[in-house]
């Protein structure tokens, strides 16, 4: 007789494994939703810092 092992003890751990993968994957896409709002309001503040100033001097200009 041979000591084969019965199918469920084969599987045992593969959830784990396939539940980390999961969870960096999401890690992973959460950080790069984060970091890419992060780097389109970066992008924005100059353009409006710009925007502003010249409203700021059509502002001046007009209640002279």
């Amino acid at each position: 007789m041979s000591a084969r092992r019965p199918p469920a003890d084969r599987d045992r751990g593969s959830l784990s494994i396939v539940m980390m993968f999961l969870m960096i994957n999401v890690l992973a896409g959460a950080a790069l939703i984060v970091d890419g709002g992060r780097a389109l309001t970066a992008r924005r503040h100059p353009a409006n810092t710009a925007e502003a100033a010249a409203r700021s001097a059509v502002a001046k200009k007009s209640h002279n």
